[in-house]
């Protein structure tokens, strides 16, 4: 029985990118699944009543790229709904764009910004008091560019209960004056979870308008998969589901659910079902495992073997090790794909410690378990990483 096409491309320029780089000039699709890639003779063969045919006439066809690290329904979201702080060069500048943004809104009941660098902090965090000038009476929380770091008002710091008394948690830094001990401003890792608790979460249609919008640049990048490595049970998710159910995604997704070092092990059976509630798509599918072992080097959170040079620290480890190892081994048996951010080499040692551990623990599969950004690394681990066939996935930029 003849199998036809739903699509041919005749008289093209298709760059196969096979072991030999041959070029030809025909495509044939069937169901989403290439059937053929040649001349346009053969190409013939698969050309039906139905099949739609494209004349090229001698333009370029390449394979669809795949980002494998955007942050898409947060970014896409915050694009939309948030103060655009990407541009600003100084603390003043980011101060009068949330000014200009509060005028707009004056009814606002909190500002959330997006994309201070950390260097406008002068080698620390940024302070609260020229938030507390231009937005004493509305919570402002605004993220720095690679959201290791968060800048807030002194509304912020009440609304979660921060004082003097309170401590660093797990893996976070609550920045202070260093003469009189109050809360600075500027709150790194975990510490921003204290505010960002009590924030409202943008709605799922918020969250469906982002992604829609970012699906639409992506589109028209050449980009046709994209790996979003950090989701939270919630909107997000029921957005991608109903974008889904809508038929209106035209590029895969697949992402990562948020392993939460509070939880450990404990939160591996909910973990199991959101990946069952949301694997069923063809263009979304959630079947990996997310965890952060440190933090950034910007913000002095990433974990080193040695200190850094300004303050007498090696970073900050946000899971326990034998913690992580136990989590990351049970959810290797599940057959989850376990996706780890790490920046410094003492906490890449510690990551490929725990898939070593995992892998031990039970049978191989094609686990793909990969380290992401990985800007500094022990020459020992790398070797390592090759062995336990660790996928890298280093990053260029992290905006």
């Amino acid at each position: 029985m003849a199998v036809y096409a739903d699509l041919i491309l005749y008289n093209g320029k298709v760059y196969t990118v096979d072991q030999n780089k041959s070029w030809c000039k025909a495509v044939a699709v069937a169901g989403g699944d290439i059937l053929f890639v040649g001349a346009n003779e053969e190409a013939k063969a698969y050309e039906g009543e139905q099949t739609k045919v494209i004349d090229l006439e001698g333009k370029m066809v390449l394979p669809g790229f795949f980002d494998s690290h955007a942050h898409v329904s947060m970014g896409g979201a915050e694009a939309l709904f948030t103060v655009d702080l990407n541009d600003c060069e100084s603390q003043q500048e980011a101060a009068d764009a949330v000014k200009k943004f509060l005028d707009d809104k004056p009814d606002a009941e909190v500002i959330i910004g997006v994309g201070w660098g950390n260097a406008i902090g002068t080698g620390i965090g940024p302070r609260k008091e020229i938030l507390d000038e231009i937005a004493p009476h509305v919570p402002v929380c605004l993220y720095s560019e690679d959201h290791h770091s968060l800048w807030v008002n002194s509304k912020a710091l009440e609304l979660a209960g921060i004082t003097n008394e309170t401590e660093n948690p797990k893996g976070g830094v609550i920045e202070r004056d260093p003469a009189t001990g109050e809360a600075s401003g500027t709150l790194r890792e975990s510490a921003m979870n204290l505010v960002t608790n009590h924030i409202p979460e943008y709605t799922v249609e918020q969250y469906k308008e982002g992604i829609l919008a970012y699906q639409k640049m992506a589109a028209a990048c050449g980009i046709t998969s994209v790996h979003e490595p950090f989701m939270r049970n919630g909107n997000a998710l029921d957005a991608y589901s109903e974008l889904e159910k809508e038929g209106k995604l035209t590029i895969r997704f697949r992402n990562s659910l948020f392993v939460d070092p509070e939880k450990g092990i404990d939160q591996v059976e909910e973990l199991a079902a959101e990946r069952e509630k949301h694997s069923q798509g063809t263009y979304f599918q959630t079947n990996s495992a997310k965890f952060f072992i440190d933090g950034v080097v910007e913000g002095a959170t990433a974990y080193l073997e040695e200190p850094y040079e300004h303050i007498d620290s090696h970073g900050e480890l946000v899971w326990d090790p034998e913690s992580y190892k136990e989590t990351a081994a049970r959810l290797h048996k599940e057959r989850f794909t376990i996706h780890i951010h790490s920046i410094g080499d003492a906490s890449t040692r510690i990551a490929l410690d725990g898939l070593e551990y995992a892998e031990e623990q039970d049978e191989p599969f094609d686990s793909r378990h990969a380290i992401t950004h990985l800007q500094l690394v022990n020459p020992e681990d790398i070797g390592r990483m090759k062995k336990l066939n660790v996928v890298a996935v280093p990053n260029i930029t992290r905006k």
